[in-house]
């Protein structure tokens, strides 16, 4: 009879390989944690239709203002919002003030720049306000993450001062230019809106 063999072993890797083998696979390791968290952010951000920031409203009180379960009717408004980035229009996103079942007394329904100032009583509401909900900065240099000197407009007459102060009136036409100025839109066609 023959005599049995054995499986033959792999060979194992000398003592000096072993460092550089476990530095190779923590840096894959750390690689692929980056990128999954590079995608998962400009994936996450393309779905909300959102610029980067702060989470903004989500139900809580932001600046004295609640979210309510439906909208409030008693004084109800509309003033439209454009921005424009380097000669560049930017979307204002719908559903601005509607995280969900509730509604903030500023919010948008569409992505046309329309903001619906409904609340219980009459009173003034600012567009810095309404960035604080958005979740979004607004700042001289800052409008939704696009950077660059802001230079303001109210129905097409341009104003000095910081833009979180523009009052958000009946029908008023806000441009907010970041960046290289360009000459103001036309004054919005509020149409059907009240």
């Amino acid at each position: 009879m023959g005599t049995a063999q054995r499986p033959a072993r792999r060979p194992v890797p000398p003592a000096a390989t072993r460092p550089r083998l476990a530095m190779l696979v923590t840096v894959a390791i750390v690689v692929f944690a980056l990128i999954g968290i590079a995608l998962s952010t400009s994936l996450g951000d393309s779905l909300s239709g959102l610029v980067k920031g702060p989470a903004g409203g989500r139900g809580q009180v932001v600046d004295g203002i609640p979210c309510q379960n439906g909208e409030q009717l008693s004084y109800h408004v509309h003033a439209h919002l454009t921005i424009i980035a380097n000669g560049q229009p930017v979307t204002v996103p719908s559903q601005i003030g509607i995280p969900g079942s509730c509604f903030y007394w500023l919010h948008t329904h569409d992505t046309t720049g329309a903001i619906h100032i409904e609340a219980p009583s009459p009173q003034t509401y600012t567009l810095g306000q309404l960035f604080d909900i958005w979740g979004q900065p607004l700042t001289s240099d800052n409008v939704a993450g696009n950077r660059g000197n802001v230079t303001s407009f109210v129905d097409r007459a341009q104003l000095t001062g910081d833009p979180r102060t523009i009052a958000l009136k009946d029908h008023a036409s806000i441009v907010l230019e970041v960046g290289t100025p360009v000459p103001p839109p036309a004054n919005y066609d509020f149409g059907d809106l009240p």
